[in-house]
């Protein structure tokens, strides 16, 4: 048998590709489906003050800053009001991921979106 009558795929190779790709979406099936735990958190003066989950479309406020109106829509967070002066905080627009945030100098409030992978109230470790 030489080398041009040789096939690229055997049956077994595109079962395993098959298999692979299977698990693959089965992975990303189940991690979207725990965005469900997501929430944001509002900080006021370096401490949480509210936790609102992410999972439906909300309009709230916290005590601590009145003049500050947040908007939770598609699974996402945004200031949509407040009463700074520069309003750097509304112009920052939706945030959905840890890596961001809403940040009002004025007010002293930072609002971050929380997993269940970077909550630091999370045990980060299990002994015995």
């Amino acid at each position: 048998m030489g080398f041009m009558e040789r096939k690229l795929f055997k049956r077994t190779d595109a079962l395993l590709i098959g298999l692979i790709l299977l698990a693959a979406a089965l992975c990303w099936f189940f991690t979207r489906q725990n965005g469900a735990l997501e929430s944001c958190r509002v900080l006021y003066n370096g401490k949480a003050v509210s936790s609102v989950p992410l999972g439906g479309d909300a309009i709230f406020t916290v005590p601590e800053a009145p003049g500050m109106v947040f908007e939770i829509k598609d699974g996402k967070v945004a200031a949509a009001r407040s009463d700074c002066p520069d309003k750097t905080c509304v112009h920052m627009g939706y945030i959905g991921s840890s890596a961001q945030k809403i940040v009002c100098l004025p007010n002293q409030i930072v609002v971050e979106v929380v997993t269940r992978y970077n909550d630091p109230e999370a045990p980060d470790a299990v002994t015995r």
